[in-house]
C-alpha cells in the first residue's frame, strides 16, 4: 500500500512541479489530461487515514494546478464535467474552476450554461453551483439559465440549488437580477418538493429589496401552510427583511409580536418527533435551526417557555425518544443563549435546572450552556460550585463528564473545584470522567498543586491508559509552572511499552522548555528509532520547545524533514524555527519545501526561514516568487514577513513588496509595510507607496506604514 502511495507522490512530483509555482507559458493537452486524471485518484485507503490524506493532497494539488493553468484547461475541464462520470471527479473539476482567476472563470460561463441542459444529474449539480458562485458578471445569460433550471430541472435538489443561486445573485447584483424574483415567487407557490420550495423562500430572503413584491406571499405562508415547517421559516424571513423595507414604496405587512399560543407552537415544533426520522438529517437540522433562531429573535417573551421546556428535558410525550430529547434540548439552550435580555435571570434558571431538574437531557444541556452566558464569563466562580456538585453527586455519567469538561475550559478560574476534581480522578467509575478530571487539573495549572499526589498515583495505577496519559501531561504542566522540577515519571515514560504513553511523555517535556534539556538525547533517540510516527512527531516538537544543544538537534531535524511523505515534514520544520540562526543549515531543504510542499507546510517553512533571519538570504528568490503570487491563502503574507526578517539582504524584493502594498488583502498590506521598514535604507524607493498607505482603511496598516516611514526617512 505504501509503495502505491509513493508512486502517486512520484507521479505528482513530475506533473506538479510545485502547487503554486509559476506555470510554464505552454502546457500541453497531455499534461492537462494527466492532471485531470489525478483528480480521480481512487486508491483503496479507507483503513489508512494518512494514505487517504496523501491521495486527497494529490487531488487538491491537481485542482490548484489546473486552476493556475486557467484558459488552456477550460475546454477539457468542461468536456469532462459534461460527461458527469462521478461525484468525486466532478467535485475536483469544480474545484479547479473555483481556483481560476475571475477572467478565466468568465470564459467558462457559456460552457457551464450548456451543461445545465445535460442529462447527467451530477454534471448539472456542479454547473449550477459554479454558475451561482461566479456568474455575476454574465447576469444577462446566467439569470435566465438559472430560472430555466428552477422551473424545469427534473431533480429537486438542483432546483433548490438554482433557487439559492438566484437569491445569491440578487444579493450581489441588485436590479440586474430583478427577473429572479417572479420565478422564485412562482416556485414558492407551485413547487411540490419541500426542500426546493424552502430554497425559493430563502432565495427571496437573500434577494433583499428586490423581494418587496413577495412580502404578501411570505406573510400568507407565515400564518398557515401545508408544510408544517414553512410558517416558522416564513416568519423568520418576514422578520429578517422587515427593516430594509421601511424605506420602500409598498406597504409592509404588519408583523405582530407573537402571542403565547404561537410561541408554544414554535417550541412544540422544535421537537416534533417526526422531524428526527425524516430521510434527510441535514434538512431536519435546517428546520430546527430556523425555529431556534425565530425563538431567539422573539427574545424575552419566549424565555419562560424555553426554560420550562428545558426543565422537562425537551420531551412532549412518552413516545419521544432520548435522541429527540437530546437534540431538542441542544436547540433550546441555543435559543436561550441567543436571548441577551436579563441573562442574570437566565443564569439562575439554568443553575436551578442543573441542581433540581428531573430530566437528564435538560440537565445535560443546561451544563453545556451555562458557561456561555455573559454573567458566567464575567464571574465564572458563580457556576463552579454547581458544577462541582454535579461532578460529585450526579448519577448520569454524561452530565458528570460535561461538568468536568466545562471546568477544564474554565482553566485557572475553576481553582475552587480542585478537591472535587481530585475525588473524581481517584474514584469515578467512568474512564472519560477520570480522564477529563486530570485534564481539568492540568488546565487549572499552579493552583492545582495539591493534586500532584493524586496525579502521580493515576499515572502509576489507573487501569485506563487514556487516564494515565492525561494524568502524566497534567503532572508535567503543574510541575513545570511551579517548581520547574522535571518529574522522573516523565523521563521514565519515554521508554514505556505503550506508544500513547511515550507520545504523552514527549509532549509533556515540551511544557518544561529549556529546563528539560537533560531529555534531549532520549528525545533524539525517539526521533530516530521509535516505530510510531505520532511519537516521533511529539519528540521533534519537544526538541524545538526545549531548544537546547542545536549542534545535536538541528542535523536530526533536517534529516527528518527529508521524509518523502511531506505530511511528516511539518513537525521538524516547526521545531527548527525555535533554533533561530543556528538552524541555517536547514535552509536548502526549506527552499525545496516552499517550492514543492502543500500550503500549510510552505507556511511553516517560510516562518522558519524568517526565524533564521539574515543567514537565510539564499531563500530570497523563492520568497519573492511566492510574495508576488496571486493566491487564496496566507502564503504571500508569510513570504513577505520572512523577507522582512532577512532584512537588508532582501533588498531585491523591494519592488514586489511595494506592489503588494496595494493588495486587496489587509494581511498582505500589513506584512508589506512592516517588511519595508525592516529592510531599511534599501527600501527608500517605497516611500511614496508608504505615504499613500497612511490613508489605508485598516488602522494597523496605517500604523505600520508610519513606523516604516519613520525608519526609512530617519536613515
Amino acid at each position: 500500500m505504501f509503495r502505491k502511495i509513493l508512486a502517486i507522490l512520484t507521479i505528482s512530483a513530475v506533473l506538479l512541479p510545485g502547487p503554486y509555482s509559476v506555470m510554464a507559458a505552454e502546457v500541453s493537452e497531455a499534461e492537462i489530461k494527466a492532471l485531470i486524471q489525478q483528480l480521480t485518484s481512487e486508491e483503496s485507503v479507507a483503513d489508512h487515514s494518512i494514505y487517504e490524506r496523501l491521495v486527497t493532497w494529490v487531488r487538491d494539488v491537481a485542482a490548484q494546478k489546473l486552476g493556475d493553468i486557467g484558459r488552456p484547461a477550460i475546454p477539457l475541464l468542461l468536456e469532462k464535467l459534461k460527461e458527469g462520470e462521478s461525484e468525486k471527479l466532478c467535485a475536483g473539476l469544480a474545484s479547479s474552476f473555483g481556483l481560476m482567476q475571475p477572467e478565466n472563470q468568465d470564459l467558462a460561463i457559456p460552457g457551464l450554461l450548456e451543461i445545465l441542459k445535460s442529462d447527467k444529474k451530477v454534471a448539472r449539480k456542479y454547473a449550477v453551483m459554479l454558475v451561482g458562485d461566479f456568474g455575476g458578471p454574465r447576469a444577462e445569460l446566467v439569470v435566465p439559465a438559472l430560472i430555466a433550471t428552477l422551473q424545469n430541472d427534473p431533480d429537486a435538489e438542483n432546483r433548490a440549488r438554482a433557487a439559492e443561486a438566484l437569491g445569491g445573485l440578487g444579493e450581489e447584483l441588485g436590479e440586474k437580477a430583478q427577473a429572479a424574483v417572479p420565478a422564485l415567487r412562482q416556485a414558492l407557490a407551485t413547487e411540490k418538493d419541500p426542500s426546493a420550495r424552502k430554497a425559493a423562500l430563502f432565495g427571496l430572503n437573500s434577494s433583499g429589496p428586490l423581494a418587496q413584491a413577495a412580502l404578501p406571499d411570505i406573510e400568507k405562508i407565515s400564518k398557515s401552510d401545508g408544510d408544517q415547517t414553512m410558517p416558522a421559516a416564513a416568519g423568520l424571513v418576514l422578520y429578517n427583511i422587515a427593516e430594509p423595507w421601511k424605506a420602500g414604496t409598498q406597504p409592509i405587512p404588519a408583523i405582530k409580536p407573537p402571542n403565547e399560543q404561537e410561541i408554544k407552537l414554535l417550541v412544540r415544533r422544535l421537537n416534533d418527533s417526526w422531524a428526527v426520522y425524516l430521510p434527510y438529517r441535514k434538512r431536519q437540522e435546517m428546520q430546527m435551526e430556523t425555529i431556534t433562531y425565530r425563538l431567539s429573535d422573539i427574545g424575552q417573551p419566549a424565555l419562560p417557555f424555553l426554560l420550562e421546556k428545558l426543565r422537562k428535558g425537551g420531551s412532549m410525550s412518552i413516545f419521544d425518544s432520548q435522541e429527540v430529547a437530546r437534540i431538542t434540548c441542544i436547540h433550546l439552550t441555543w435559543a436561550i443563549g441567543f436571548i441577551h435580555e436579563d441573562q442574570e435571570a437566565t443564569l439562575s434558571a439554568l443553575l436551578d435546572i442543573i441542581q433540581t431538574g428531573k430530566n437528564a437531557a435538560g440537565r445535560l444541556a443546561a451544563v453545556s450552556e451555562v458557561s456561555w452566558l455573559e454573567p458566567s464569563k464575567k464571574e465564572p466562580q458563580r457556576i463552579v460550585p454547581v458544577l462541582m456538585a454535579a461532578v460529585g453527586k450526579e448519577d448520569n455519567p454524561d452530565i458528570r463528564k460535561e461538568a468536568v469538561t466545562v471546568l477544564y475550559h474554565l482553566g485557572p478560574q475553576a481553582a475552587a473545584a480542585v478537591p472535587a476534581l481530585i475525588q473524581a480522578l481517584e474514584t469515578d467509575p467512568e474512564t472519560e470522567v477520570r480522564f477529563w478530571a486530570g485534564e481539568a487539573l492540568g488546565s487549572i495549572g499552579p493552583k492545582a498543586k495539591a493534586a500532584l499526589p493524586a496525579l502521580t498515583k493515576a499515572v502509576k495505577r489507573d487501569p485506563a491508559s487514556m487516564v494515565r496519559n492525561g494524568a502524566l501531561e497534567a503532572l508535567a504542566r503543574i510541575k513545570a509552572s511551579t517548581s520547574g522540577e522535571l518529574d522522573p515519571l516523565v523521563l521514565q515514560s519515554l521508554r514505556a511499552k505503550e506508544a500513547n504513553m511515550r507520545y504523552c511523555a514527549a509532549e509533556a517535556l515540551g511544557f518544561y522548555g529549556p529546563l528539560a534539556k537533560v531529555a534531549v538525547p532520549e528525545l533524539i533517540r525517539l526521533v530516530k528509532e521509535d516505530p510510531e510516527e505520532s511519537v516521533r512527531h511529539n519528540a521533534m516538537i519537544a526538541l524545538g520547545e526545549i531548544a537546547s544543544a542545536p549542534e545535536l538537534c538541528v542535523p536530526v531535524l533536517i534529516e527528518a524533514a527529508k521524509n518523502p511523505n511531506l505530511y511528516y515534514c511539518e513537525a521538524p520544520v516547526e521545531a527548527l524555527a525555535h533554533f533561530g540562526p543556528a538552524a541555517a543549515p536547514a535552509v536548502p531543504r526549506l527552499i525545496e519545501l516552499i517550492r514543492d510542499g502543500f500550503p500549510s507546510l510552505q507556511i511553516d517553512a517560510m516562518e522558519t526561514i524568517g526565524a533564521i533571519g539574515p543567514p537565510a538570504r539564499v531563500a530570497v528568490p523563492i520568497l519573492i516568487e511566492v510574495a508576488g503570487a496571486h493566491r487564496w491563502d496566507s502564503c504571500p503574507a508569510c513570504a513577505i514577513e520572512a523577507l522582512g526578517k532577512i532584512g537588508p539582504d532582501a533588498a531585491s524584493a523591494v519592488p514586489v513588496i511595494t506592489e503588494q502594498l496595494g493588495s486587496h488583502e489587509e494581511s498582505i498590506r500589513l506584512s508589506a509595510a512592516v517588511a519595508l521598514g525592516r529592510i531599511g535604507p534599501a527600501a527608500r524607493a517605497a516611500i511614496p507607496a508608504l505615504r499613500k498607505a497612511l490613508q489605508d482603511s485598516d488602522p494597523k496598516v496605517c500604523e505600520a506604514a508610519q513606523e516604516a516611514l519613520a525608519r526609512l526617512e530617519k536613515d
